[in-house]
This record gives structure tokens, C-alpha cells and sequence, in this order.
């Protein structure tokens, strides 16, 4: 259902651009507005390439270069990070980035560009960050009633910060909702279902992380033409 999309559309942009950090400054609402239009065009633009190889190139970048990931993987394992052994976290990092990759790619990441309406609402500098809020509308099928709820937006709202001469996004929600804390409740219980035993959980998130990429490379060599 194109209902359903929309809702993992969203999840995607939280994990895409979710990011932290400390000690920075607020963004001017100029820029917070400049930065917000250029990356949700970029975002929007990778999501309705045809070509899934490029698709998930371009999508890794912004990833990868919008992410503090480090400092994530930190997070999401709240108490659990001070019990891990030196050893552990130097194998956890890295499978955590690997999964992190991984798991956005499990979303059906198919919209065309013309079917996604970004718009950004205002902008208001405070203190520490600017606060940016945005409307995420997916457009509804032409049969669909003017009253469906697929022809609903959301609001979204992100907090932009400067740090190190960069933008970057400190905090994102939709409906309260905060994708890292969801990431740490998840942690916590695959943890809590290994009776706390830190090497089986990190034992498991490997068994999850291998068997996404695999699913996802058997995606991506379908999609891929033969005489390619």
C-alpha cells in the first residue's frame, strides 16, 4: 500500500540523515533552508534513480558523509557500551556502520521523483542549533479520494547545528519518535534476550548484519541487466 511506503520513506530519511554531536553552533536560517533544500533534493533525486547499483552508491555517500556513526553506535548501546571489553567495541564499531548500510537498504526504496512533495516550512535559529521544519507529502494515486490519508503530509521536524565548519543534523523526530532510541530499545533487547552476554549479542547482530547483505545483494543482482 502506498500508505505503507510513505511510512518507510520516513524511516529511511531518519536513518539517512540522523546524526549527533556536542559543543557546536547554531546555523543561520538562511543556510539551515539552503542546507535543508539541497540535501532533500539530493535525497529525493537518489530515490527515484532507476539504476539501483548508483541508487544505493549515492544513498551510501549521504550516509556516510551525514552520519557521525561512531558516535552512534556508542549511543544506541547506552549502560552496554561501559561493559564492553576493548576488544569487543573495536569489532562492534564496524559492524555497527555495516549494519547501519545494511538496514536501509531493506526498505522498497522504489518512488518516482514527481510522486514526492518536500517542502520546507520555516526555519527559527536558537541557541545552540536551528530548528527546521518540513513537509514530507507523497503524492496519492490519481483514483485515490481527495480525504485518503495517503494524501497526507508530514511534519517533520530536525534541528541543524555547525560543527567543525560542517551542517549537520543533531536530532530528527516524527510523532516524538526518536530513530536513535529506537535503534537502542532494539539493541537493549536482543541483549536482554541474550542474558546480557555481550559476545552472543554482538554474535547476533553479525548473523542479522550478514544475512541483510546477502538479501540485499541478491536484490541488487536482479535488478541489475544481464548484459551488464
Amino acid at each position: 500500500m502506498k500508505s505503507k511506503y510513505f511510512l518507510q520513506l520516513i524511516i529511511f530519511c531518519m536513518s539517512i540523515f540522523l546524526t549527533t554531536g556536542v559543543n557546536a553552533a547554531s546555523v543561520s536560517a538562511e543556510k539551515a533552508r539552503e542546507w535543508s533544500e539541497e540535501k532533500g533534493k539530493a535525497l529525493i533525486s537518489a530515490l527515484a534513480n532507476g539504476d539501483v547499483v548508483e541508487k544505493y552508491q549515492v544513498l551510501d555517500d549521504l550516509f556516510l558523509n551525514y552520519v557521525d556513526l561512531d558516535h552512534v553506535a556508542q549511543f544506541v548501546m547506552g549502560k552496554y557500551w561501559r561493559m564492553m571489553t576493548p576488544k569487543q567495541r573495536e569489532f562492534y564499531v564496524p559492524l555497527f556502520k555495516r549494519y547501519s548500510l545494511a538496514l536501509y537498504k531493506s526498505y522498497p526504496l522504489q518512488f518516482d521523483e514527481d510522486t514526492i512533495e518536500y517542502e520546507i516550512v520555516k526555519a527559527l535559529e536558537e541557541k545552540d542549533y536551528t530548528l527546521v521544519l518540513a513537509n514530507i507529502t507523497l503524492k496519492a494515486l490519481e483514483n485515490s479520494k481527495p480525504d485518503s490519508p495517503e494524501n497526507a503530509s508530514i511534519l517533520v521536524e530536525f534541528r541543524l547545528h555547525e560543527k567543525n565548519g560542517n551542517i549537520m543534523l543533531t536530532d530528527l523526530k516524527i510523532a516524538e519518535t526518536s530513530f536513535i532510541l529506537t535503534y537502542r530499545n532494539r539493541f537493549a533487547d536482543m541483549i536482554n534476550s541474550n542474558d546480557g552476554d555481550i559476545t552472543w549479542f554482538l554474535e547476533d547482530l553479525e548473523t542479522v548484519t550478514v544475512s541483510t547483505e546477502r538479501n540485499n545483494q541478491i536484490i541488487v543482482e536482479n535488478a541489475v541487466p544481464e548484459d551488464e
